[in-house]
This record gives C-alpha cells, sequence and structure tokens, in this order.
C-alpha cells in the first residue's frame, strides 16, 4: 500500500509540473501578444491609442472595443476608429469591406487613419477605393495644419492639428470628398458622405496617439468628431481592436447563439483540457486515498421570518403596542435619514425639506404622520387598531420613498 500511494503522489506532482510547463508553453507558442509597435488603446506606449480611448470615456461617452470583424458592426455603434497599420493576419476581407459600406450608409461614422505604405486606387473597394497614397516630399517630423474649412461643425475651435506622415492623401478627379486638412504637400485629411453617414481618412499616426493627442488642437478635433457622431443618442464609439489581433472572429454577441468552443483560440483549448484532465486525477487519487463520500446530516436553519413572528406574538400577548410602535418608528427615522442624507437629530422641518427635495412628489401626509405616531408614544400604550394604522402608513411611505433598511 505505501508503494502504490507514493506512486500516485508522485504521478500527482509530475502532472502538475507538465501542466505548468504546458502553460508556459502555450503561452509563449500560441498566445498572441499585441506587439510594441501595434497601434492599438490598450497601449500606454506612444504609438497606442489609450489616451484617446481614456478620454472619450471620461467626457461620458459609451467606449467599447471591437473585437471581431466589421461584419458584426450594427446600428448601436455611431463611429468607428481604425488606425493603420494592421495585423498581417488580419487585413480586412472584401466581405468586410461591404458590411462596413453598409454600415456607414446606415448612419455610422468611419474615421479612418491611413499609413504606410504608398498605394494607389482600388477598384474592388466600394468604399475608399477612390482614395490613394501618395509619398509626400521634404516633410518635416511634425507639421501643423490649419483647416481648410472653418466654419464645418467638426472643425470648430480647432486652429490647427499637429500631424507626422510621409503620406498624404489624393482622391480620385470627381469623387465627392471634402479636404479638411492640407498643406504644401498636399491633403492630410478629407470627408465624403456615403448614404447617412461619412467616411474620414486622415494621412497620419500621430494625431490620435498617446505621443500627440495633446499636442495643438488635435484633442479638440477627436472631441468634436465624438460629439458629431454620437449627438445625444446612447451609441457607441468603437475601437478597431480585431485589425490588430485581439479578439475573436465571432464577436462577444453571436458567440451566445454558437458553439463557445468553437471562437476559442486553440492554445486556450489545449489549457482547458489539460485542466480538466488533472483534476480528474486528482479527484480519483483524493477518493482513492480517502474512500467514498458520506452523506452528513446538515440541521435545517430556521427561517429569519419565524423570529419576527415569534417576536410579534411575544409583544402581542404582552400588550406592549407601545414598544412596537416605538421600534417600528425609529427603525422609519433611521432609514429616512439615511435615505436623504441627514443626521438622526435633524430638526423635523429641514427633515422634511431634504425628503421634498428627494423627488417623490407630494409629501405633506408625511409631517402629519411623524406627529400622529409621536402623540401616540406620548400618550401611553396605543390601541390594536391605531397600531395596525400607524404601521400600515409607515410601511406605505417606506414604499414611496424607496426606503433601505427598514
Amino acid at each position: 500500500m505505501r508503494s502504490v500511494r507514493v506512486s500516485y503522489e508522485l504521478l500527482l506532482g509530475l502532472l502538475f509540473v507538465g501542466m505548468f510547463l504546458a502553460l508556459i508553453y502555450f503561452n509563449r507558442a500560441g498566445s498572441r501578444t499585441l506587439p510594441s509597435d501595434i497601434p492599438t488603446s490598450l497601449s500606454s506606449r506612444p504609438i497606442g491609442l489609450k489616451a484617446l480611448y481614456l478620454l472619450y470615456d471620461r467626457l461620458g461617452f459609451s467606449v467599447e472595443r471591437l473585437a471581431g470583424p466589421w461584419s458584426r458592426l450594427d446600428r448601436r455603434a455611431a463611429l468607428l476608429i481604425v488606425q493603420e497599420p494592421l495585423e498581417d493576419s488580419r487585413q480586412p476581407s472584401m466581405a468586410e469591406v461591404e458590411a462596413l459600406k453598409r454600415w456607414v450608409e446606415n448612419g455610422g461614422t468611419l474615421f479612418y487613419a491611413s499609413s504606410l505604405p504608398v498605394r494607389g486606387y482600388d477598384a474592388r473597394d466600394p468604399l475608399s477605393g477612390d482614395l490613394a497614397n501618395v509619398a509626400a516630399k521634404a516633410v518635416p517630423s511634425v507639421v501643423q495644419v490649419a483647416p481648410t474649412l472653418a466654419t464645418d461643425p467638426l472643425l470648430r475651435n480647432v486652429h490647427t492639428i499637429a500631424v507626422r506622415s510621409p503620406i498624404r492623401l489624393q482622391f480620385r478627379q470627381g469623387a465627392p470628398y471634402r479636404v479638411l486638412f492640407k498643406d504644401a504637400q498636399g491633403d492630410v485629411a478629407v470627408e465624403k458622405s456615403v448614404g447617412k453617414g461619412r467616411l474620414i481618412v486622415v494621412a497620419d499616426d500621430l494625431l490620435l496617439n498617446n505621443q500627440g493627442i495633446a499636442l495643438q488642437d488635435n484633442a479638440v478635433f477627436m472631441t468634436n468628431l465624438a460629439a458629431l457622431a454620437v449627438g445625444r443618442s446612447d451609441r457607441w464609439i468603437l475601437f478597431d481592436e480585431y485589425h490588430h489581433g485581439y479578439g475573436f472572429a465571432g464577436a462577444p454577441e453571436v458567440v451566445g447563439n454558437e458553439d463557445v468552443w468553437k471562437v476559442l483560440p486553440v492554445p486556450l483549448k489545449m489549457a482547458v483540457l489539460y485542466l480538466v484532465v488533472f483534476w480528474l486525477v486528482i479527484i480519483y487519487n483524493e477518493n482513492r486515498r480517502r474512500g467514498p463520500l458520506r452523506p452528513m446530516f446538515v440541521a435545517r436553519p430556521a427561517a429569519g421570518a419565524d423570529y419576527v413572528v415569534s417576536l410579534g406574538r411575544f409583544l402581542q400577548r404582552a400588550g406592549a403596542t407601545d414598544l412596537a410602535l416605538q421600534q417600528l418608528y425609529r427603525a422609519f427615522l433611521h432609514a429616512l435619514t439615511v435615505t436623504v442624507g441627514v443626521a438622526e437629530e435633524t430638526p423635523r422641518s429641514v427633515l422634511l425639506e431634504r425628503v421634498a427635495r428627494y423627488g417623490v412628489g407630494d409629501i405633506e401626509g408625511l409631517g402629519p404622520l411623524l406627529e400622529r405616531c409621536e402623540q401616540a408614544l406620548a400618550k401611553g400604550r396605543p390601541s390594536k387598531e391605531e397600531l395596525q394604522e400607524l404601521v400600515r402608513a409607515l410601511d406605505d411611505w417606506k414604499r414611496r420613498l424607496h426606503l433601505v433598511g427598514f
């Protein structure tokens, strides 16, 4: 028996060490970590977009990260921000671009920050195929660019923006673009209407990132963009992180209707299977060592209402209606003062004034009720009928005021 027990413990130890080494391997070899040169809103490095994400969040916008392809976009999203470069293994497909175009046509706003490489027109792209990246000549590291449409709401209070890009934009002749920013090297930012929505493209990697959002009027411009896209609605601002290698091919809202196992990454599947096998071995080993489970007697706890009923019967038999009213009245006052945020010794007039500002409508009956309770306590033991009437009235006000702890 000793040798068998040692072998079980040795097997358990080896499995534990093996699981630890396997998880390290899965994490390093299989799990995708975002490189330092990816402009993701998860990164606080200079190239990241985390500062803009937090800015929108603190301004009260509903900010989320898009963890699925563009085909998962819906009307709940008002603004989608895409910053190049994108992950090589997750370059958008034409089906995604078609879905993105439909989303913009239905009222969405797409803000696309383009970067190298230089590329020409793309007839296959139904959304921005009439726009090309061209090389800019003799561009300093950071330039200040003034808007071309000063009266546009998107450019309100925007005097200059700081950009850093070796490319400029060029749209096909006759394409319905408006130039928002332009310098001697060419167009920096352009916009066009697409159905009910709009497409805004900027040739820059500094305007949005942590290093450049605080320069010049970059933050003002991005805030104007969010305000115009969202308006007075509670729709979302999305940062595209799926094409930076974040998330799954299936968006969270559709995973619930599909097989969750199918959308998990392979390393995570292997880790889950390994953990299941490991815990089965532990259960088997403990059962061999400790024997089968034996049922235990557990006494049924008394319900909390039993105490209340017993106390009520005791007070009823003793005729202590004054004690019952006193306890209930004090509990009501305590809950009332806590709810409206005043001390218990606050004068009655001040308390009623705070309750009136609490926003419950007519409170004319509350003052007389409190006075009746105090008069009933002052004259001695109230009758059973009077006690019941006062308790019902206190309970009614408790429900109207949503008192906590009464």
